[in-house]
C-alpha cells in the first residue's frame, strides 16, 4: 500500500513539474518531471520536516521570534510563530536564488536529477498547503496550493 501511495504521489509530481517552462534565448524547454520526480519528493520532504525541526527549536529556545537582518515583511502576521515561518520559508527561498547561464540550462533540464532551482522552490513550496495558507496565495496563483496530497507523515499533525 506505502507502494502504491508513493508511486502515486511521484506520478502527480511528475505531472505538476512538467508543467514548467523554461525560457532561453533561442527556445522554451519543458521541465522533464518524471527524471527529477524523486529528488522533488526528497525537496518537498526536506522543507516539511526541516519546518519541524525549526518549530521545535523556536520552543526550545523560549522564545517567540528571531529577528533577521534586512528582511522587511509588509504583511502583519496574527502571530509571532507565523512570522518565524515566514523567515523559515523566505531563507529557503534565498538558498534557491541563482541566475544560471542558458547553457547550464539546457543541461540541466535534460540531464540533471534535480530541478532548475527557480523551480524546485516554486514546485516545492506550491506543493505544501502550509506556506499557501501563511502567504494566502489563491489557489489560481502561480503560488498557489499545487493541490497534490501529500503523504500522512508528512503532513502537519493535529494537537
Amino acid at each position: 500500500e506505502s507502494r502504491e501511495r508513493y508511486l502515486k504521489l511521484e506520478e502527480l509530481l511528475a505531472t505538476h513539474y512538467t508543467t514548467y517552462e523554461h525560457e532561453v534565448e533561442w527556445t522554451k524547454l519543458t521541465l522533464n518531471g518524471i527524471i527529477t520526480s524523486s529528488e522533488d519528493i526528497a525537496d518537498i520532504a526536506g522543507i516539511t520536516l526541516s519546518l519541524r525541526a525549526y518549530r521545535l527549536f523556536i520552543k526550545d529556545m523560549g522564545q517567540s521570534e528571531f529577528a533577521l537582518p534586512a528582511v522587511n515583511l509588509n504583511r502583519e502576521f496574527v502571530a509571532n510563530q507565523e512570522r518565524n515561518e515566514a523567515y523559515f520559508y523566505i531563507s529557503f527561498a534565498q538558498l534557491m536564488c541563482s541566475v544560471v547561464a542558458d547553457q547550464f540550462a539546457v543541461w540541466n533540464i535534460i540531464n540533471d536529477p534535480h530541478t532548475l532551482y527557480q523551480y524546485r522552490l516554486l514546485g516545492a513550496l506550491t506543493n505544501i498547503n502550509e506556506f499557501s495558507e501563511l502567504f494566502q496565495c489563491p489557489t489560481t496563483s502561480h503560488m498557489g496550493a499545487a493541490n497534490i496530497t501529500m503523504p500522512y507523515m508528512w503532513r502537519r499533525r493535529k494537537r
